[in-house]
């Protein structure tokens, strides 16, 4: 498919529409990249543990495996084994590691406090299940919906001069 629309932007080089076609790919791609960090950068506390998204990698730590949170070039995870997550809806900034990370630690602490109560009210299962992770395939359909939209709006702005 992509070698047919190569060969029709060539065939059909200096029209106007066709030149303007690779803004749709180039803008879909931004768009894609930012939706992808919007969308996917999360940490959610369930019962079953803490789920953290890391755009396309989805950690669920269950509650006994540790939930020390800490600040370090962003707010970060320690398990009671020594592992570490990063937290990509929460990462370091220059301004941030200038300003001594004010927010992380209040997250950090509100993140702490939430932690035990959820503990609290529904005891862990004993022996802890592991850790798991998974690949969450991206949503495609974004980055394809994002460029026809952009090529249609492109070529009736185009078509209608």
């Amino acid at each position: 498919m992509i070698i047919a629309l190569i060969g029709v932007a060539h065939a059909f080089r200096g029209s106007p529409l066709v030149d303007s076609f690779g803004a749709g790919p180039v803008s879909a791609v931004v768009f894609y990249g930012a939706w992808l960090v919007g969308q996917r950068a999360s940490i959610r506390l369930r019962p079953e543990g803490i789920i953290i998204e890391n755009i396309v990698v989805r950690h669920v730590i269950p509650w006994r495996q540790g939930r020390q949170f800490y600040v370090h070039n962003g707010l970060r995870l320690r398990l009671l084994d020594g592992r570490t997550y990063g937290i990509a809806a929460f990462q370091g900034s220059l301004v941030s590691k200038l300003a001594g990370y004010p927010v992380h630690h209040q997250i950090a602490k509100q993140l702490t406090v939430e932690c035990d109560r959820l503990v609290v009210e529904d005891l862990p299962e004993f022996p802890a299940p592991p850790t798991r992770r998974h690949l969450q395939l991206p949503d495609l359909w974004v980055l394809f919906a994002v460029a026809v939209a952009v090529d249609g709006l492109i070529g009736l702005a185009v078509l209608s001069r």
